[in-house]
């Protein structure tokens, strides 16, 4: 027997059961004939009346309905299958109302098969994957929390980011950094270019740290006056400051790795990139931050950090509290080898028990990627290996990176035209303003904080990698930590024919863009190779404001793991809820997207696809934003595929609008006929978004189903709010599915 839907309040459950107990829900009394008990005080007079019209009709030149009509519009109607009292020779309203609710008769989304099928390779599933975890915001300003994990992981998420940097060095910092002296205003000028100058190559946080010491101490063009208060400045915190992202650069500076503290220290550790850039003075790194551990924080950016253990701690309390399937951490590695291995002794302290550190006996990563029924309860790591990055390093940024001396072939150069991406015009060149070095370990993701205009539109290795190379130490990932990506390691792009797209345990991550391009010049080499292999799509370095892009777009394509931002709840969020609604963030691809599927099944258009009609009738809404009323419309969006999909195309049409707090739109027609031709139900998604049209049509109230799940019929809708939190609302519906 179906659950009353989520959103309905606690005392309209209690209303329902009095209901029930004075009716006969399966086969009603020799006394049906008797008066039907009160009206459902839960429902609204438009839905009741609605209700009322469509029992009515069922009646004919009866009183009641006759089981017989009741048995054939629930088979011809609402498409299902429920057992009806042999005994029972009539309906009354109440009675056919509490059938039909309290068997799932009027539930809009379909239950999901009995048991999940876990004995696939894990390439066979898409999973529910988040972008940039830790922020709460936007890219460029926003906090790192640790809520941000317990969030999308208790939401179904089995997929996060960690984005991990160098934390507050265990050891003072006239001890590792050159002091900035000098008692005159030219004296601290000439010492600050000096160390500018030596430090050229570091990170940009190390090197803003720095000089943010120093801000309001270098009094340019300042009267003498201050010069006294800026040199006491300047002697009070010169051994005091501490940097975030720092790198041993001497032979007799202790390792960090073996210099831990427990006690943390947030008052010493400013927002050095905020000093710079405002001034704020606000903390960087929360009270969780220990120093010598590494912190995970957006690179480039002006979001602010939090502990590297503490996110680990988070992860292990909130993993496996709501399913026993696998989760997979990507890490983002823009540490030094030094906190790399503080990283991994870290991983393996707080997750204990449930990391992956080492390979089955059964299962070789070489030979095989394991099922999913292999991996319950278990943590895998996602990180590049050590012995890939090294040999494949590009040259330094003065050097073109389609010159002969780059020992990768540039993509956009690539002889493999029909399984590589297609080159795009770039004029652009490393400017002075951004004079960050993009480390090798770092991922095409980081590159999101930037500007589109830093960054060439090419998708080849320039793209990413046309600026000043790292010291050789950030150049590599340490083998303790390589390690650990046993089935599910980051290997670089460069074509669908190159030797690494056969290893079964590889992971390519390409943006949204890339990922387009590559479909339009290959589509069957790229649904082929996501047949057996896994990919991962991340949004687009322009999305500064946490947007996303449709992700059904790349599920279409065979790709696993569709990253969203799921800080923010727009059209990405929203299909992603669907998709993966009820299913512990690991649903399984069609047929003819998986391991088995015969080449001739993975054609764009022939995987399963139909063409199809969708009918819709909106009846009435209640409880949109409670009691308050507000001039509604009702807009429908169905994401399917069309031919020649670019960017995620879809098909809109909205009802006029009404007013009140429970709004009656009276059964308005919306129909989106010839959706296809390559229609596969369980990538395509219907969205319902209730505007309010009095407030430039703000988003009031939505749901969003996944078109396999979308039942036929008289269906209710259970509604969410703009901010994805379930509410009291209802959303009643007429759904009319018809394949041509």
């Amino acid at each position: 027997m179906a659950p009353l839907p989520h959103g309905v309040a606690h005392k309209h459950h209690l209303s329902f059961h009095s209901l029930v107990s004075m009716t006969t829900l399966m086969a009603p009394t020799h006394h049906h004939t008797a008066p039907s008990p009160p009206t459902l005080p839960y429902l609204s007079h438009p839905v009741q009346a609605h209700l009322r019209k469509i029992y009515t009709s069922l009646c004919g030149e009866s009183q009641f309905v006759s089981r017989e009509a009741l048995a054939a519009f629930l088979k011809d109607v609402q498409g299902q299958d429920i057992p009806l009292s042999e005994d029972a020779a009539e309906y009354t309203f109440a009675d056919w109302l509490a059938l039909l609710w309290m068997r799932g008769g009027f539930e809009g989304v379909g239950a999901l098969a009995g048991n999940k099928d876990l004995g696939r390779p894990i390439s066979s599933y898409y999973i529910s994957s988040s972008h940039n975890t830790y922020l709460s915001g936007n890219q460029l300003m926003s906090k790192s929390t640790t809520d941000a994990y317990k969030n999308v992981l208790i939401r179904g998420c089995r997929c996060i980011e960690i984005d991990v940097h160098n934390g507050e060095p265990a050891v003072s910092i006239p001890s590792r950094l050159p002091h900035i002296t000098g008692t005159t205003p030219s004296d601290l000028a000439v010492s600050a270019i000096q160390a500018k100058k030596k430090y050229k190559r570091m990170y940009k946080a190390e090197y803003k740290a720095k000089l943010g010491s120093l801000k309001g101490k270098i009094p340019w063009g300042r009267s003498d006056d201050k010069k006294e208060h800026a040199a006491v400045d300047a002697g009070e915190k010169s051994g005091s400051r501490h940097m975030l992202g720092h790198k041993k650069t001497a032979s007799n500076v202790p390792s960090i790795s073996r210099e831990k503290t427990s006690d943390s220290d947030s008052s010493s550790s400013s927002d050095d990139d905020s000093d710079l850039e405002n001034g704020s003075g606000a903390s960087s790194r929360s009270s969780s931050v220990l120093k010598g551990e590494p912190v995970v924080l957006h690179a480039w950016t002006l979001t602010r950090a939090v502990g590297f253990r503490e996110v680990c701690r988070a992860v292990r309390e909130s993993a496996f509290q709501t399913t026993n399937l696998p989760l997979i951490v990507s890490l983002q590695v823009g540490c030094d080898v030094d906190q790399q291995e503080v990283m991994v002794q870290i991983m393996k302290e707080e997750w204990a028990g449930v990391l992956v550190d080492a390979a089955h006996p059964t299962c070789h990563p070489e030979e095989r990627l394991p099922r999913l029924d292999e991996l319950l309860n278990k943590i895998l790591i996602k990180v590049k290996r050590s012995a890939e990055v090294l040999p494949t390093e590009p040259p330094s940024p003065d050097v073109s990176m389609t010159s002969s001396s780059n020992p990768i072939p540039s993509l956009t150069t690539s002889t493999t035209a029909s399984t590589t991406l297609s080159s795009r015009p770039s004029t652009l060149t490393p400017t002075a303003t951004i004079s960050t070095p993009l480390t090798p370990t770092t991922s095409h993701d980081a590159l999101d904080a930037l500007p589109v205009s830093s960054r060439s539109r090419s998708p080849s290795l320039s793209r990413s990698r046309s600026r000043s190379p790292a010291p050789k130490n950030k150049a590599r990932i340490h083998p303790s930590l390589s390690a650990l990506g046993i089935y599910t390691h980051s290997s670089h792009f460069s074509s669908l024919t190159a030797s690494s797209a056969s290893i079964p345990s590889h992971i390519y991550s390409l943006s949204e863009g890339d990922i387009l391009e590559l479909f339009a010049a290959s589509p069957d080499a790229l649904l082929a190779h996501n047949r057996n292999y896994m990919m991962r799509a991340y949004p687009a370095g322009h999305r500064i404001d946490s947007s996303n892009p449709d992700p059904s777009v790349f599920w279409r394509k065979g790709i696993q793991m569709a990253a969203l931002n799921w800080q923010v709840w727009d059209h990405g969020t929203m299909l992603n809820e669907a998709m993966f609604d009820g299913s512990d963030g690991w649903v399984l691809k069609p047929p003819g997207m998986r391991e088995g599927a015969e080449l001739a099944e993975l054609d764009a258009h022939k995987v399963e696809g139909k063409l199809m009609d969708l009918r819709i009738r909106v009846f009435a809404a209640q409880r949109i934003l409670g009691e308050k009323e507000l001039r509604a419309r009702v807009k429908v969006e169905v994401h399917a595929e069309r031919a020649g999909e670019k960017a995620g195309e879809e098909w809109k049409r909205h009802t006029e609008t009404k007013r009140g707090a429970s709004v009656d739109w009276e059964g308005e027609r919306l129909d989106f006929l010839g959706a296809g031709p390559g229609v596969v139900e369980e990538l395509s998604f219907v969205r319902f978004r209730i505007e309010d049209d009095g407030f430039t049509d703000t988003l009031a109230a939505w749901a969003c189903v996944r078109l396999d799940r979308l039942q036929n019929g008289y269906r209710f809708l259970k509604l969410r709010d703009a901010k994805g939190a379930a509410t009291d609302g209802l959303l009643f519906i007429g759904v009319e599915k018809i394949e041509r």
